[in-house]
């Protein structure tokens, strides 16, 4: 009996069967019409995944979006644009608003009013603006509030609208109120308050923000793609290669104690001088071409361009000039800001103290004696001349009287003072990135787009807690705490590398959390940084403008891409060994991190630095000074790649201050990319030159 096949339905005749030329026939048609089909889908297959088709595109926005892939691929930032938003508020936090006892600040971005008495409750603060121009005031609320000028005239009477847009006309300073509806009891709450110019509803910032490390997330293959550094308005992204870079029009300087400063004394204040700048553009200005640049306080508040600054009208203004080869920037602090009076001129070193966030004070009433208040005139002894910093309690935390050299603690109270302008020209620079493609699986992703990352951070210090953790991040402990409050901490890194011996704990963080050592695996001599998401992003970013991305729309694109990639690859390393090869010293050097007090020596010697050339050889330089000269000390650390197979030693030579040379020290590096004393007995200087050795397979 006949029995038919699985697949195609063939029959199959029994062995006692006569042969039948209609069934032949009939599995010849079947066999026929299946073989065109597997033509058929074989051909689709050729023609829609072995055809190269030209890469997608397609646009992310903020949060969440979703991408469909018909194969595995790699995706890579195509197109992206910056932005600057500018709050002329404070945060509420920042010890600007001055609030009546029944305000309570919750947060940087909120505070609560509590009325019980039936009577009106009401706060007002004056901020400077400009003269005969819109601006749009902001805040989530749900009570009354309104703008005023500064003699108590209304712009705009009390509404419970949660905008208001008006015009300054003559007004170069404004009151902005708070206060419950009429004679309301109740809570009342105002959130988020933005005061920005024009008439267009801005996002809500802190002072002026860019957008830092745009970030977008695949959870589906636990891949990110994270651009690093922070973007303005006009700042254009572009990728070649894998390499990405930017057209920069706008400079964000964060003022520190690496550029130069002189100072003029005025009744009451002081002009500071900061040169070093890069060229500004100039705008117009009526008849008048100046720069429009930003300058935030070290409290939050935008300090006002004044078009004259020889002599300049008052403390807490500011101007940008452009010099024959650089940027000038010209601005004022009050005497009590600074904690100088008007018969002391600071020195350029006191000068930068002040920058680093320290003010200068009279000592001569011991405990009682006010920072800000006691001004120093430098009519008693100096050893009365003492420093403090301003702390996130709005208490003063004094220092002593050694002239401060490292930055003071950043808090809510001060930050350092911020410059973001136009440049003269654009400048194009490389931008780097933590993964330059970012991997796409089959089928559905969703890919979460954000910013505000802070990526990094080096750890400032540690505090040795009883319990025998090392911890940072501890508010118990300003000098640990990060640069802004935490709300996760995401990885942390010892020289460099990934570190996982370290436990997490909210108990007394900055934030929301800490991170805790154990005391047998802490390392003194290397250098920890860290990886985490501000609990207030606002603080760090604006809120990011769309990314495109590029990826591979079918299998043989995929492919292509590959191999191109692989070819570029092969293509770029021949440049660089032909290029290393014709200039013989084409190697590119990296500035080495000294440890144990040991810093450069300045002038015009080389600076301490470390490379490594095309036949793997490193090499270490530079002149270093002031450190720890104890056998076994640690100098310094190479990273992996830069490291000796076994220890190696060298011979240096060492200078007293005297000038007595001795040339018989030894510098020994160690397979896991120690620098360290063997045997050294001067500090006023040490030579690193002779260190030569082949690096680690």
């Amino acid at each position: 009996m006949a029995t038919n096949t699985t697949n195609y339905n063939l029959i199959k005749p029994d062995v006692d069967d006569f042969y039948d030329v209609n069934q032949f026939n009939q599995n010849a048609d079947i066999i026929d019409t299946q073989l065109k089909n597997n033509a058929d889908s074989i051909k689709a297959i050729l023609t829609n995944d072995l055809t190269a088709l030209p890469p997608i595109e397609a646009t992310l926005n903020s949060g969440e979006n979703t991408l469909t892939t018909e194969h595995d691929s790699t995706a890579r930032v195509t197109a992206f644009e910056g932005d600057t938003i500018v709050n002329y508020v404070p945060l509420f936090d920042s010890g600007v608003w001055g609030f009546s006892s029944d305000f309570v600040v919750n947060s940087p971005s909120k505070v609560t009013l509590t009325v019980s008495d039936g009577a009106n409750h009401g706060h007002y603060v004056v901020f400077p603006v400009k003269a005969n121009s819109d601006y749009t005031f902001n805040v989530k609320h749900n009570a009354n509030i309104a703008i005023y000028k500064v003699d108590g005239t209304p712009i705009q009477n009390y509404t419970s609208d949660q905008v208001i847009t008006f015009n300054t006309g003559t007004e170069t300073s404004i009151r902005i109120y708070f206060r419950n509806p009429n004679l309301t009891n109740g809570t009342f709450t105002f959130e988020e308050p933005m005061l920005n110019e024009g008439t267009e509803q801005k996002p809500f910032v802190a002072n002026v923000q860019g957008i830092t490390n745009p970030t977008i997330d695949n959870p589906t293959t636990g891949d990110s793609l994270t651009l690093l550094g922070t973007f303005h308005k006009g700042d254009v992204v572009s990728e070649d290669k894998g390499q990405y870079s930017k057209q920069g029009t706008k400079k964000e300087t964060i003022l520190d104690d690496k550029l130069t400063y002189s100072v003029t004394n005025y009744t009451g204040f002081k002009r500071i001088l900061v040169q070093g700048l890069p060229k500004a553009l100039l705008n117009s200005q009526g008849n008048d071409y100046q720069v429009d640049s930003k300058l935030v306080k070290y409290n939050g508040l935008l300090i006002p361009i004044s078009s004259g600054i020889s002599p300049p009208p008052s403390a807490d203004v500011h101007k940008l000039t452009n010099g024959a080869t650089d940027g000038n920037l010209y601005f004022t602090v009050s005497n009590a800001d600074i904690g100088i009076g008007d018969n002391y001129t600071p020195t350029a070193d006191e000068l930068k103290a002040f920058i680093l966030g320290y003010v200068m004070y009279d000592g001569t009433k011991g405990a009682s004696a006010v920072p800000g208040v006691d001004l120093w005139n430098g009519t008693t002894s100096n050893t009365y001349k003492y420093w403090a910093y301003r702390g996130d309690s709005g208490a003063w935390v004094s220092v002593g009287t050694t002239l401060p050299t490292t930055q003071a603690p950043i808090n809510s109270k001060w930050k350092p003072y911020k410059l973001v302008y136009d440049l003269a020209s654009p400048v194009k620079e490389s931008v780097q990135a933590i993964n330059s493609v970012l991997k796409l699986a089959k089928g559905d992703n969703t890919l979460q787009v954000s910013e505000g990352r802070i990526v990094r951070e080096k750890v400032k210090s540690f505090y040795l807690y009883s319990g025998g953790w090392y911890l940072a991040n501890d508010k118990n402990q300003p000098q640990t705490e990060f640069d802004y409050m935490t709300a996760k901490i995401v990885a942390v890194y010892e020289n460099g590398e990934p570190f996982t011996n370290y436990t997490i704990s909210d108990t007394n963080a900055y934030g929301s959390e800490k991170i805790q050592i154990p005391k047998d695996a802490f390392n003194p001599t290397a250098v920890y940084e860290v990886d985490y998401e501000p609990l207030y992003p606002f603080e760090v970013t604006a809120p990011t403008n769309p990314i495109t991305i590029e990826y591979q729309s079918n299998l043989a694109s995929v492919v292509g891409q590959n191999v191109e990639d692989i070819v570029e690859l092969k293509e770029d390393v021949a440049v660089i060994e032909r290029d290393m090869v014709r200039k013989g010293e084409g190697v590119q050097w990296f500035d080495v991190t000294l440890l144990n007090g040991w810093v450069n020596y300045g002038g015009n010697d080389e600076t301490a630095g470390y490379s490594k050339d095309s036949l793997n050889t490193v090499k270490v330089k530079g002149l270093i000074k002031n450190g720890a000269i104890a056998g076994g000390t640690v100098l310094f650390m190479l990273p992996k790649g830069f490291r000796p197979k076994k220890t190696v030693t060298f011979p240096t030579q060492c200078a007293d201050v005297n000038g007595a040379i001795d040339s018989n020290g030894r510098i020994l590096i160690t397979p896991n990319g120690q620098g360290m004393i063997w045997s050294v007995t001067k500090n006023n200087w040490l030579t690193l030159d002779i260190i030569t050795f082949k690096a680690e397979q």
